[in-house]
């Protein structure tokens, strides 16, 4: 904007000088005192520009209606009306405007500025003694003008070409870095996953041999630890590949009551430790096999419910599966977790499904996890199509449900069965 200040405010000092040569040449010097003004305020406007930068926008405004009012003088003038150096100053106002100040300021100058020449269609009020042009000089006042316009456009094109190519190397930049990391995390993550699955493995054989209580328990610690690790690394893996788009959904025939019965059986021992009423419900779906991929499905469903458990420490958690939508091809069910637990406010429920964010700070210290269970089911979710709805009452619960649509596979090979509610009452 200094530089564009500056090559209009120069085509004046140019214009003005142009205009003081004239009356002098031609009148004697009479009339030279516009020339004069139009030098010396050039010249006091672009000392202030280079002075004050931080009131650049003020000044944009400033010289915008200042060459409005110009406009307005000339087509309303009789020696003078809507001439080529109207049309200029109007182009000058779009510029200054659009480059200046934005859309919104340019769209509102050019429209005050265009109605100009139109308005002495209607208006009969006319002004007088506005002196022409220099006769002798008018074309080459009219050709610094252009200049003016020209190079305008010409600085305004190179700056956004320049921003454009910054911008696009810049983004090749990035993702060359985020491929790296990409690369990094993956590899690091295969080369942790197969010795933690040794370790485990072993401890699992360690533990069934006859030993003190004491080595039990370390064994037992070590195995927790081992499997806390290994599952951290899983969800690292997980949210690397979906953030790369590497990660992509299966389509396979899969019965959704076995599903839904793997979750309940995988994830009693937990609930049974905090003795907590686990149970799965649900209306019977007259239709059982799907295709989709159950293997992300049951990953949603074990993140949900088993986060269900983590923060839920006296009462109940539930697992509902519900059918509400169904034609000949496709089943709309709808999957709600439901908990007694400590609840999320509407301030926490805009950062949980964030990576390595959890609801407090505290959370971690007391509960444990990484923060990046919710952040991989809310873009599971979104590649099958659904969104998580949230439904929380802070120490009372919280009810999350979303809504997938599986195309119906056949049930010849899985009888239809009546989906009963399976009750594990562990609180006794």
């Amino acid at each position: 904007l200094i530089q564009l200040f500056t090559l209009m405010l120069g085509a004046n000092v140019i214009k003005g000088a142009l205009y003081v040569y004239d009356t002098y040449d031609r009148f004697g010097g009479t009339g030279a005192g516009r020339g004069i003004r139009l030098i010396i305020t050039s010249i006091i406007i672009l000392a202030l520009v280079r002075k004050f930068c931080r009131f650049l926008i003020a000044f944009v405004h400033y010289a915008i209606i200042g060459t409005l009012l110009h406009i307005y003088y000339r087509v309303f003038n009789t020696a003078v009306g809507s001439d080529i150096v109207a049309i200029q100053a109007i182009l000058m106002v779009m510029i200054c405007g659009f480059y200046g100040l934005g859309k919104v300021w340019g769209l509102t100058y050019s429209i005050i500025a265009c109605i100009s020449v139109l308005l002495p269609n209607y208006l009969s009020f006319r002004f007088n003694g506005l002196q022409p042009l220099p006769s002798a000089l008018d074309q080459i006042y009219i050709a610094v003008n252009w200049a003016v316009i020209v190079l305008s456009h010409f600085y305004f094109h190179r700056v956004l070409f320049r921003q454009l190519s910054a911008g696009k190397l810049q983004n090749q930049q990035l993702d060359q870095l985020a491929q790296a990391k990409s690369t990094f995390l993956s590899t690091m993550s295969h080369e942790l996953r197969t010795p933690l699955n040794s370790v485990i493995g072993l401890a699992e054989l360690l533990r069934g041999d006859p030993k003190d209580q004491l080595q039990q328990q370390r064994l037992e610690v070590l195995q927790f630890s081992a499997n806390n690790l290994l599952s951290l690394v899983n969800d690292i893996l997980d949210i690397n590949k979906l953030d790369a788009g590497k990660l992509e959904l299966e389509t396979t025939s899969f019965d959704l009551n076995e599903l839904t019965a793997g979750i309940f059986s995988g994830l009693q021992a937990k609930a049974d430790e905090k003795q907590l009423k686990f149970f799965i419900s649900g209306e019977k779906l007259p239709h059982q096999r799907f295709f989709g991929d159950p293997t992300r499905l049951s990953q949603i469903l074990y993140n949900l419910v088993g986060n269900a458990i983590k923060f839920t420490d006296v009462g109940q958690v539930e697992l509902e599966v519900t059918e509400i939508r169904s034609n000949e091809h496709n089943s709309s069910i709808r999957f709600k977790i439901s908990d007694t637990g400590i609840g999320i406010t509407p301030e926490q429920q805009q950062r949980i499904f964030q990576p390595f964010q959890q609801a407090m700070a505290s959370t971690t210290r007391k509960y444990g996890g990484t923060g990046l269970g919710l952040a991989i089911v809310k873009q599971l979710l979104e590649m099958f199509g659904s969104q998580m709805e949230i439904q929380s009452i802070p120490t009372k619960g919280t009810v999350m449900s979303f809504v997938i649509e599986l195309k119906k596979a056949e049930n010849t090979a899985v009888a239809v069965v009546n989906q009963q509610t399976t009750v594990a009452d562990l609180s006794s």
